[in-house]
């Protein structure tokens, strides 16, 4: 059973203490849905005009599909983030843009922060990622892959 909430304004401090860091000059929090096995952040692209684009003539055009972003398990339970990103327009153009927040790891669905510490972990221990994976709640065999081909300095 999904349970959604409204964060008041004292939640919302406290939430952002736990985020990372960025991730609030760039979203709004819009509800926290508890899904028994942890916790799903929904979070949307703020409508302000992207500092990257403000000399463009640019619109929103609405969003792109959801995104779900894996960071670190809090409390002993998954805590994800559902992103909404906007879709910018630059009329002049004709020309589908997006904010460049740099939250995820490239090519993978982990936050920066916890894709940095899963590689650091998987450089320095003798584990195996399913182990790491179990111990996190992640999927073993998707973290194995991402971890051999985008996060390790191992390349075919």
């Amino acid at each position: 059973m999904k349970l959604e909430t409204q964060l008041n304004r004292t939640e919302q401090q406290l939430l952002s203490l736990i985020l990372p860091a960025s991730l609030l000059d760039y979203f709004e929090i819009k509800s926290v849905q508890d899904i028994k096995i942890g916790y799903e952040v929904l979070l949307e692209d703020k409508a302000d005009t992207p500092a990257e684009y403000r000399d463009a003539s640019i619109r929103c055009r609405g969003f792109y599909p959801k995104q779900t972003i894996l960071d670190f398990p809090l409390r002993g339970k998954v805590f994800d983030f559902i992103v909404k990103r906007r879709s910018w327009l630059n009329t002049n153009r004709k020309e589908v843009m997006s904010r460049d927040w740099g939250l995820v790891a490239k090519r993978t669905r982990f936050s920066q922060e916890f894709a940095t510490f899963l590689k650091g972990y998987l450089d320095t221990h003798p584990i195996s990622s399913q182990s790491l994976a179990n111990h996190y709640g992640l999927d073993g065999q998707q973290l194995q892959e991402q971890y051999r081909n985008h996060l390790s300095d191992y390349h075919k």
